[in-house]
């Protein structure tokens, strides 16, 4: 918990898909047994697969939002 994440996927719901660039911070990790992982979206809890999400590298922490794949290998290189 209070990891920071983002979303590697767009986060698929019953009726609608979420994605976004944003930071978010882990607010619970579900079970032994499952892979969820809490974080607020819009001020919701929303529950996602460990698989749909990423810790956030530094370069995105200075950032403060999702770098793109190429903004993300700059980063790497500068």
């Amino acid at each position: 918990m209070g990891d920071t994440v983002v979303i590697k996927t767009p986060l698929e719901f019953i009726n609608r898909t979420f994605d976004s660039d944003e930071l978010f911070t882990v607010q619970d990790v579900c079970g032994l047994q499952s892979s969820g992982v809490t974080i607020l979206v819009n001020g919701q809890r929303v529950t996602a697969a460990e698989s749909e999400l990423r810790h956030a590298s530094i370069a995105e922490l200075n950032a403060k939002r999702r770098l793109t794949d190429i903004e993300q290998v700059l980063a790497e290189v500068s």
